[in-house]
């Protein structure tokens, strides 16, 4: 039935496993959808934790707390992925239209308009739009006026954009999503199946080349990433892959028909959120950097009435902060990793003295006086921000966002194009989304960089440069 899940429901499922806490207290926080459970003090009375490096030995763990309502004090973070290919902009019947009113894009416009007037001040809400690229709106925030604004300048896309990049998309906005130890919500909403440029017109993507995401390594990201999926399929045609990534990452899969459908889920699925429980357990010391969990409950006795027993398992990952893997290194081990640093930083002391001759970036300034620095741009998508994973890191301005803005270079036109994931100045004038031409200063929350097109007529090469 349209604007309900597409799967039956669990009466016991763990939502979200955060292991942002490991390091610091030994404990994780496992968000999870009981339902049929009003009360935690009978939840906490029938529950049990266990875990396991493979799967099949368990350990008991011990409970430090049940919380409910953390979400709602807390926050909750939710990223929308908006498909923009061609089919959204025919009408719901998939035929089309020239009538904007019925256009399948209009009903998703306005349902997540609708949505956001329901988000709470410590909510933080981000959204990225896509079709044969991807494009980052904004990183969860809390205002929303970025989106409401890209929400109205969405166009139709050119036959060459119109492509549906939704497993690369859905990667990116998984890898992309940062909001460490809060409760992670992405919400995918697509009008059909993932109809990727690479494998449709057999030459490599303007953004993706010729990477293909899978869905397998959608679902083992969102785990390792620990975000819950929820799948909302628009139409007929379906894409089942993302609704299996979708449950396998304690989020759901829902069925639209239109926009009333749509709000219904958007409502629903914030309401379940704010509905979980948070059990936060003391994690144990185990091999390996993969960790199974187990959840398990039971009816106290004299309690059998009500929500019958339940359990759920998820897998997180822990690296080797609380891991033994039982070997011992030799004396001579260590220098396998001090040499290769050393030879690197050799090479980042002499790029940085040289002038760059490729199309790059030119850090006027940045925070507390840093220095003039160039920055190659030598990949089809460059992602500058503060986080550690963009593949241009400025580090020390603390208004600088994790994904501050990302830079595409289209192969063919040899054109570079600005997207604003933050504040985003180009000249002096707020921009989410411009053509870059050579001289232009661009303004990232105060830090200042100004465009080079030495190459921007040649082909890029692939690579990553950090400051």
């Amino acid at each position: 039935m349209a604007g309900r899940p597409a799967v039956a429901q669990e009466s016991l499922l763990v939502t979200q496993v955060d292991a942002s806490r490991l390091l610091a207290t030994q404990t994780v926080r496992l968000y999870v959808d009981a339902p049929a459970i009003a009360d935690p003090a009978r939840l906490q009375a029938g529950l049990s934790v266990s875990e396991s490096a493979d799967g099949t030995t368990w350990l008991e763990r011990p409970i430090l707390s049940v919380a409910r309502d953390r979400n709602r004090d807390e926050g909750i973070s939710f990223f929308f992925l908006l498909d923009n290919s061609g089919s959204m902009w025919d009408n719901l019947a998939g035929q089309a239209t020239d009538d904007p009113a019925s256009q399948r894009i209009a009903h998703a416009r306005q349902a997540i308009e609708t949505f956001l007037t329901s988000v709470s001040e410590v909510d933080r809400v981000g959204m990225a739009i896509f079709n044969s690229r991807y494009w980052q709106v904004q990183a969860c925030a809390p205002t929303v006026a970025g989106i409401s604004r890209a929400l109205q300048e969405i166009g139709r896309p050119e036959a060459e954009d119109a492509y549906t990049e939704l497993y690369g998309s859905a990667d990116l906005a998984l890898r992309g999503f940062g909001e460490s130890g809060r409760r992670k919500v992405l919400i995918v909403l697509s009008d059909g199946e993932n109809y990727p440029y690479f494998t449709h017109r057999h030459e490599a993507s303007p953004q993706f080349g010729e990477t293909l995401a899978l869905p397998d390594e959608l679902a083992e990201t969102a785990s390792l990433e620990g975000i819950s999926l929820y799948s909302v399929r628009l139409g007929p045609e379906r894409d089942d892959a993302i609704g299996r990534v979708a449950s396998s990452s304690g989020g759901r899969v829902f069925d639209a028909a239109n926009r009333a459908d749509m709000e219904s889920i958007y409502h629903e699925i914030r309401r379940r959120v704010l509905a979980e429980y948070t059990v936060s357990y003391r994690a144990a010391m185990l091999a390996g950097g993969k960790r199974h969990v187990r959840l398990v409950w039971r009816p106290a006795a004299g309690q059998t009435a009500g929500a019958p027993a339940g359990q759920a398992e998820r897998f997180y990952f822990a690296g080797n902060i609380l891991g033994a893997s039982g070997w011992q290194p030799a004396w001579y081990h260590p220098l396998f990793f001090i040499l290769p640093l050393l030879a690197i930083l050799a090479l980042i002391l002499f790029r940085l003295e040289k002038e760059s001759d490729r199309a790059g970036l030119r850090l006027l300034y940045g925070f507390k006086g840093m220095s003039t620095k160039i920055f190659n741009l030598d990949s089809p998508q460059t992602i500058i921000g503060g986080a550690a994973n963009a593949d241009i890191t400025i580090a020390g301005n603390p208004s600088l966002a994790g994904q501050h803005a990302t830079i595409l270079f289209d192969d063919k036109a040899g054109t570079y194009t600005v997207v604003g994931g933050g504040e985003l100045t180009v000249n002096n004038q707020t921009v989410i989304k411009k053509k870059l031409e050579p001289g232009d200063v661009i303004n990232m929350a105060g830090t200042v960089v100004v465009f080079d097109d030495k190459l921007a007529g040649t082909k890029s090469t692939k690579g990553k440069t950090r400051p």
